[in-house]
């Protein structure tokens, strides 16, 4: 503090001092003289000065100041007046369970202040999930040896598990290990986990292949291969460098791409009836296990045979399917005692029906052969014309699914006029059409793409039923 005397020619402290102020910093007792113009003496009351220690401020824990993540530590000032800590508190305690630098200022009843040194808190955790695994994972062939790692983390342990056919031969527990793939390798997963005190990471996984994945598809026209040529493709697989199809069709010739890891290729097929097309991914270490689909040179089967399923005896009845692709002509049987009047050649067949039960069955027919039939059950026909109501016309929507336009056909079982209604998923009538029909076969067409791609139900209404069928716009 500073000591001031009144304005004087000469002054003398009792420290010694000799000029009108002093700066103290001493407890003590303090006394100036002074010495006007004149020479006259004058001496002050004496000023007694007492210089406070400041106070120590400590702080101390009450458990270990480096600790996992959840836990905490109390930090505790010594006693005094009043406690400001640098993180805003004023009690005397901090709960703390962050990391950071933490000190108090305190003010003891004097008012003076000390300011503690830093203290450290520092929360551990535990690992995150490792970076990827890094190293080689496709043509990885038995009997390699391989370097596989993650980045390292100070004060971090790892813990490797190699995949099935391969051992760690080197650096397990560190983030760089060496791998040797045994001669029964084909494939498998890397993981490793990182872990310290505090807790173990989530697991990196890498899937390690030698020969490659087996290719998931083929595409391609299973039917409708007679004397033919056809195109047919595989995924591209990871790791793969070429693809090899075979055939066990006779005379049948691949025709594969000058590009060795092209993925498509187109078969010459002659006149055969079913065969099998196959194929696997190839690298330096060998060939994925064998994808193969079946393909036929004769006509696929019909999808449905439509007529009455309930005749009677004596009546004439019409049975149609839509017509197969690729087939030239049609086979059909009809129960004994039945005879096809017309038709036999066709998709459609008028037929006398006769007194006994059986089944009705169809074949496409092609310069390959005859595809597999279809088949229609018929009940023991009734005895007389009158013992069976009228039926609504059976529809047949081809093709279904459609990508806008379809065909619908039926037989009439008699000329009259019914309503055709096309309604939405969700109920809603979106067109309707008053449709005049014949005895016998009739045939129309519907644009479905002014509605959009969804699932539609044509509803065909007569005045014996109501049939309804869904079809599906791509």
């Amino acid at each position: 503090m500073v000591l001031k005397s009144d304005l004087a020619s000469a002054y003398l402290w009792n420290n010694g001092a000799t000029t009108q102020e002093i700066n103290v910093s001493a407890s003590g007792t303090y006394q100036v003289t002074i010495t006007d113009m004149n020479g006259c003496f004058g001496v002050s009351p004496i000023t007694t000065v007492i210089v406070h220690e400041l106070p120590i401020a400590e702080i101390t824990a009450n458990s270990e100041t480096a600790f996992c993540q959840g836990n905490s530590v109390i930090l505790s000032s010594n006693p005094a007046s009043s406690y400001f800590w640098n993180n805003g508190s004023t009690d005397q305690q901090i709960n703390v369970a962050t990391s950071g630098q933490f000190m108090v200022t305190i003010t003891d009843e004097n008012g003076c202040n000390g300011i503690s040194d830093p203290m450290l808190v520092t929360v551990n955790q535990a690992p995150p999930l490792p970076e990827p695994i890094a190293g080689e994972s496709y043509a990885v062939c038995a009997n390699f040896i391989k370097q596989y790692s993650v980045p390292l983390i100070n004060n971090t342990y790892y813990h490797w598990s190699a995949p099935s056919g391969a051992s760690i031969i080197q650096g397990q527990a560190t983030n760089l290990i060496t791998l040797q793939f045994g001669p029964s390798f084909k494939n498998g997963t890397l993981s490793v986990v990182m872990y310290n005190a505090c807790g173990l990471s989530p697991i990196r996984k890498l899937v390690i292949n030698s020969v490659p994945t087996i290719p998931t598809s083929i595409s391609g026209s299973a039917y409708l291969n007679c004397n033919t040529t056809s195109v047919y493709k595989t995924n591209k697989i990871i790791g793969a460098s070429a693809y090899t199809w075979t055939t066990n069709i006779l005379g049948a010739v691949i025709n594969t791409n000058p590009s060795p890891g092209d993925t498509m290729i187109t078969i010459s097929f002659p006149l055969f009836t079913t065969g099998t097309i196959s194929v696997v991914a190839v690298n330096s270490c060998g060939s994925s296990l064998v994808r193969t689909i079946n393909v036929t040179g004769t006509p696929p089967t019909a999808s449905k045979i439509f007529g009455v399923t309930n005749p009677c005896a004596g009546s004439l009845q019409n049975y149609y399917i839509a017509k197969i692709p690729g087939a030239t002509s049609y086979e059909w049987t009809v129960p004994p005692g039945c005879v096809i009047i017309s038709g036999a050649n066709t998709n459609i067949i008028q037929v006398l029906i006769g007194n006994s039960a059986g089944d009705i069955t169809v074949n496409g027919v092609n310069a390959c052969g005859a595809g597999a039939p279809k088949k229609l059950s018929l009940p023991l026909p009734c005895s007389s014309l009158t013992g069976r109501k009228l039926e609504v016309p059976a529809l047949n929507i081809f093709p279904n699914p459609t990508n806008g336009t379809i065909q619908i056909s039926f037989i009439g079982l008699e000329a009259a006029v019914g309503k055709m209604q096309f309604i939405n998923i969700d109920g809603v009538v979106l067109d309707s059409k008053i449709v005049e029909y014949s005895k016998g076969l009739n045939e129309l067409s519907y644009d479905l793409s002014a509605f959009g791609k969804g699932v539609y139900l044509i509803q065909f209404i007569t005045k014996h039923e109501t049939q309804t069928v869904k079809v599906i716009n791509d």
